[in-house]
C-alpha cells in the first residue's frame, strides 16, 4: 500500500514538473508594449470601438493589458504549487488511516511427511490453513495427500480442525462427515486411496498423522515417532487489508487534485475579470 502512494506522490510530481516548465517557457515571451486585448493581447492602440478586431472579444469583459501589466501565468502557477504540496498530506493521512485498519491474515503450514516402514507411498503432504483469520497464529482447516512413485494418489483428506467434521475431497456440494474424525476414517481413507494393504495396517500411520496435525496447528515442536522418520515444514504468512481501500483512495486524493485545480481557476477567473475604477489599470475607452 505505501508502494501505491508513493507512486501517486510521484504521479503528481511529475504532472508538476511539466507545469513548471510550461510556465518558465511562457515567462521567456515579452511582456506588452502598447495597449493590448486583454484576451488574445492584440494591439488596439487608437481603437475607437468596443470590440478586438482579431479575436472579436468584448473590451469591457476581457479588459485591455497596459504596457504597465505584465503577462501573467495565471492560475498556472497556483495549479503547479497545488500539486507539489498535496501529495505530502495525501500519502501521510492515507498511511494513518492504512494502519488503523483491521488486519486479517492468511496462514498456511505445509508438512510432508516420509514413512518409515511403508513401501506403498512415498509421502503425505499435510496443509494446515486459516484465509481471513484473525491471528497470525490461528489455522482452521487441514488437509492429507497421499504421494506414491507416480505423484498423488487419490483424493484429498479435509477436515475442520475446530469441529473436526471431515470429508474426502474438496467439493463443496459433497457434505462434511458429521461425526469427528477418528484414526479408523483415516486410515480407511488411505486404504481406498492405495489399494494395496489392509485397512489396519494404516492405523498406527493414520493415529501418527493426527497427532502430527495437531501438534503442528498448536504450533507445537513435532516430535518424530515410529511411524514416520521425516519431515519438512514450510510456514507462509501474510497480511491482508479490505480490497476496497487500494482505489478508493486513488479515486479520493485524484478527485481532491482536480477539485482544487477547478477552485483555482474559477478563483483566478473572478480575480481577473475587469472592473473599472479610478485607479484601475484597464483603460476604460468607453469613458473616453
Amino acid at each position: 500500500m505505501l508502494v501505491a502512494f508513493i507512486g501517486l506522490f510521484v504521479l503528481f510530481v511529475a504532472g508538476a514538473a511539466v507545469m513548471v516548465i510550461t510556465v518558465l517557457l511562457r515567462r521567456g515571451r515579452a511582456s506588452v508594449k502598447q495597449a493590448s486585448c486583454g484576451s488574445c493581447q492584440y494591439p488596439i492602440e487608437g481603437l475607437t470601438g468596443m470590440t478586438c478586431p482579431e479575436c472579436g472579444g468584448d473590451l469591457r469583459q476581457v479588459g485591455i493589458i497596459t504596457p504597465r501589466r505584465n503577462v501573467t501565468s495565471g492560475p498556472l502557477l497556483w495549479i503547479i504549487l497545488w500539486s507539489l504540496i498535496l501529495p505530502f498530506p495525501a500519502v501521510f493521512i492515507s498511511r494513518l488511516i492504512w494502519v488503523s485498519l483491521p488486519v486479517s491474515w492468511n496462514n498456511t503450514r505445509y508438512i510432508t511427511l516420509h514413512p518409515a516402514d511403508d513401501e506403498t507411498y512415498v509421502s503425505v503432504s499435510v496443509e494446515i490453513w486459516f484465509h481471513d483469520a484473525p491471528d497470525a497464529n490461528v489455522y482452521e482447516w487441514a488437509s492429507f495427500q497421499l504421494n506414491d512413485a507416480e505423484g498423488s494418489a487419490g483424493d484429498p483428506f479435509v477436515m475442520n480442525l475446530a469441529n473436526r467434521q471431515w470429508r474426502v475431497g474438496f467439493d463443496d456440494a459433497q457434505p462434511f462427515n458429521a461425526e469427528s474424525v477418528t484414526a479408523v476414517d483415516v486410515a480407511g481413507w488411505m486404504h481406498e486411496a492405495l489399494d494395496q494393504r489392509e485397512q489396519d495396517d494404516y492405523q498406527a500411520q493414520a493415529q501418527a498423522l493426527l497427532a502430527y496435525t495437531a501438534t503442528a496447528a498448536a504450533l507445537q515442536p513435532m516430535v518424530m515417532g515410529e511411524q514416520f522418520n521425516n519431515v519438512s515444514i514450510n510456514a507462509v504468512t501474510r497480511q491482508s487489508r479490505p480490497d476496497w481501500v487500494f482505489p478508493l483512495a486513488w479515486t479520493f486524493w485524484i478527485v481532491t487534485w482536480l477539485c482544487g485545480i477547478w477552485l483555482i481557476v474559477r478563483r483566478t477567473r473572478r480575480a481577473a475579470s475587469p472592473t473599472v475604477t479610478a485607479k484601475s489599470r484597464i483603460i476604460d475607452i468607453a469613458a473616453k
